[in-house]
């Protein structure tokens, strides 16, 4: 997965897999936070979104997070 830094105040980067669905979300916090089942339209959103932050509070949050096992190495 490749790793997009986002301008926000949240969030500091994050990462989406499209064959599986897959978002992660890395927090300035240092806190990274899977999610599964992830349409490719709201990761989209979220790295062009004025505020990735605010996006991700109300379209992603909401979901909770969704974990999922990293397969590999």
């Amino acid at each position: 997965m490749e790793k997009i830094l986002v301008n926000s105040r949240l969030i500091s980067a994050v990462r989406y897999d499209s064959s599986l669905a897959r978002l992660e979300i890395e927090f300035k916090s240092g806190r990274i936070v899977p999610y599964s089942d992830i349409p490719e339209q709201v990761y989209k959103n979220l790295i062009n979104a004025d505020s990735p932050g605010s996006y991700y509070r109300h379209h992603i949050l909401e979901r909770g997070p969704r974990p999922y096992t990293r397969s590999g190495g």
